[in-house]
């Protein structure tokens, strides 16, 4: 027992080491950044939710013109008029079954489509924090993998300004 709980001192002493830290800060920068990522190709796509108005549309358009044509049939010996107007409330209940179910699916894309839009918000600005936080960092941090800084580097080589120096955010050469 009291060999387990020395163990856990050393995990928990090796956890506060500055490396130890540096690591698990950038595993976590990692993954944040990937997820946002991700998040860029997540969502139901646009073809599908055009796909769902478009059939909506149409559903909606067949009611109108079966309503407005009315029952229609040949009354013969075979057929009563009786026939043809169950006939025609048959059709007219199937076309508002196709409306109810082509109206959940649109609605149903454009819950998805709004909870990935939010989704992909929450971690972009995540992502913008943490890149803020790190250029407030004296001397600044430059996060590891971070494109939307270099782009930035490059666009100052460009218009012929001298880059910032500061420390990268990276495992020190040599270590595991």
């Amino acid at each position: 027992m009291a060999a387990r709980g020395a163990r856990a001192s050393e995990d928990d002493a090796g956890d506060r080491c500055p490396r130890h830290q540096h690591l698990a800060v950038r595993e976590r920068w990692y993954r944040l950044r990937d997820a946002a990522r991700d998040a860029e190709d997540d969502g139901p796509q646009p073809m599908a939710v055009m796909e769902a108005h478009d059939r909506l549309r149409w559903a909606r358009v067949e009611l109108d013109r079966h309503t407005t044509r009315g029952p229609q049939g040949h009354r013969d010996q075979f057929t009563s008029q009786a026939d043809i107007q169950a006939a025609f409330e048959r059709d007219k209940a199937e076309l508002q079954r196709r409306i109810e179910a082509a109206d959940q699916e649109v609605k149903r894309l454009q819950a998805r489509s709004s909870a990935c839009a939010a989704k992909r918000n929450q971690l972009n600005w995540l992502v913008e924090e943490c890149r803020r936080w790190a250029a407030e960092q004296r001397p600044p941090i430059t996060l590891p993998g971070d494109d939307a800084l270099l782009r930035g580097a490059l666009r100052d080589i460009s218009a012929g300004q001298p880059l910032p120096t500061g420390r990268v955010l990276s495992p020190q050469p040599g270590g595991a």
